[in-house]
């Protein structure tokens, strides 16, 4: 069974993660902005079922690793580690660009359930996507991990991306709020850039120690 610990410490690497500006968060804006609330949710909940796909294939990759050439499981944990670090390198040098330059391709889907379907394959075709998972989690698999384990993790991350998301789709059309984000979209950066980096060193001396 997964510790309270280490489940409060990939809560609060995921909730940094999800916050940061990316793909998704400006694809629920836009939904949410010039299409509805209800198409920002549904973008949501695709974005939510794709990140369950990422960890299920990250679970069971590392749990075959983790028996079949642990060595091998051992290089991947580092690379995460790597990985996460240039994520947080990555964040603090975008603050030096102008993110309101940044442009969405996707357009909002008229259909019911096309919200669902464009969040899900913006987020499962994003190779950054399934890196980050696979960062984060292969530090944590065991020959030893149970099914239950894994439903913990996939029902956790999930949850805390559909509330983000769904809060970002319902924020983004007042005002105050718009210029709240705006204001400490730096600031929001920054402290995700710093966790990142610090996670990063200490999984990679875990993993090297």
């Amino acid at each position: 069974m997964i510790s309270l610990n280490l489940l409060m410490v990939i809560a609060g690497i995921h909730v940094m993660a999800v916050a940061a500006p990316g793909p998704d968060f400006l694809l629920v804006a836009h939904n949410a902005i010039f299409g509805s609330r209800q198409q920002g949710l549904m973008v949501s909940i695709g974005i939510a079922l794709a990140n369950a796909v990422h960890i299920q294939l990250v679970l069971i990759l590392g749990s075959f690793l983790s028996t079949a050439a642990p060595s091998l499981l051992d290089v991947i944990r580092v690379a995460g580690a790597l990985y996460l670090g240039y994520l947080g390198t990555s964040i603090l040098m975008s603050l030096r660009k102008d993110l309101e330059k940044q442009r969405i391709k996707e357009s909002c889907s008229r259909q019911k359930f096309g919200g669902i379907f464009s969040g899900f394959m913006t987020s499962i075709l994003n190779p950054k996507a399934l890196l980050y998972f696979l960062g984060i989690f292969s530090q944590f698999i065991t020959p030893e991990q149970s099914a239950t384990t894994c439903v913990i993790l996939v029902t956790t991350v999930v949850g805390i991306t559909f509330c983000w998301f769904s809060l970002v789709s319902i924020a983004v059309s007042y005002p105050k709020i718009q210029t709240f984000l705006e204001k400490y979209q730096r600031h929001m950066s920054c402290a995700t850039a710093g966790t990142f980096l610090f996670f990063s060193s200490t999984m990679l001396f875990s993993a090297i120690g």
